[in-house]
């Protein structure tokens, strides 16, 4: 499957929206924000995250780029939860392999710490239980409209000029989906943590679910293990951005809790 023409894109967010949706590097602003007035962005950011999570579309996952040149959107998976459960089985299948390569080997392809090999070995082992906490909630996660997520929102591919939030720099692979995974993605990337209550508390203007505080918790523990195993897997730096590790144990012991 190809990737989204970003001009067909930016143009269907804008007329669904109203909303300018920049294109390409020429105004990332590369500069450190004063915590007031990092928080005024990140403000900004929920109120503009509360519009395009307005935006419907059909179907699930994935976004069919030949739909978006004619002004559709239109995922590729029937169901939110089928989307889920195949991301997060496809990801723990690219970690087998690598397993075996390592095992044959006898060399690990990703640099870690002992600490956080053992952190993420014994993640790992829970897979069973995150599936049956997946399956526990299925209901839960069928019952997501189907929206358009950004589907990487962090503090890096945000757009701002002179202080103020203008745009996103990333809608290389969006897909449609339950409007909290785009929350939970970006409390689990760096300063995510620290900053969601700010972008929360504008999103909630626009935005209402009473099952957000249930949503985050099981979204952050997909989106965990997906960021886990991919920067081991393909951008072998996990050790350099290993906040996914800490986040998938305090989402498992949420559980283990119950």
């Amino acid at each position: 499957m190809g990737d989204i023409d970003p001009i067909d894109l930016s143009r269907n967010l804008s007329k669904s929206t109203g909303l300018k949706f920049p294109l390409g590097n020429d105004i990332l602003e590369d500069a450190r924000l004063s915590e007031k007035t990092t928080e005024k962005v990140m403000l900004d950011l929920g109120r503009h995250l509360g519009i395009i999570h307005m935006i419907k579309g059909k179907m699930y996952g994935l976004i069919d780029p030949k739909m978006v040149g004619q002004g559709k959107l239109v995922g590729l998976h029937s169901s939110w939860y089928e989307f889920i459960i195949e991301n997060f089985q496809r990801r723990f299948n690219e970690m087998e392999e690598v397993k075996k390569e390592e095992r044959r080997t006898k060399k690990s392809i990703t640099r870690l710490s002992n600490s956080n090999r053992k952190i993420m070995d014994e993640v790992l082992l829970q897979k069973k239980f995150v599936l049956e906490i997946l399956e526990k909630n299925k209901k839960l996660i069928e019952s997501a409209p189907s929206r358009f997520l950004n589907g990487n929102i962090h503090m890096g591919s945000i757009i701002v000029k002179k202080g103020r939030f203008v745009g996103f720099g990333d809608f290389h692979q969006p897909i449609l989906g339950d409007p909290t995974d785009d929350l939970a993605y970006f409390s689990i990337m760096p300063r995510g943590e620290k900053y969601l209550p700010f972008v929360l508390r504008t999103w909630k203007e626009r935005i209402k679910d009473e099952n957000l505080e249930e949503k985050l918790h099981l979204y952050r523990l997909f989106e965990s293990y997906r960021k886990i195993i991919k920067r081991y897997v393909k951008y072998r730096y996990l050790e350099d951005y290993s906040e996914p590790l800490r986040i998938a144990q305090k989402e498992l012991a949420h559980y283990n809790k119950r």
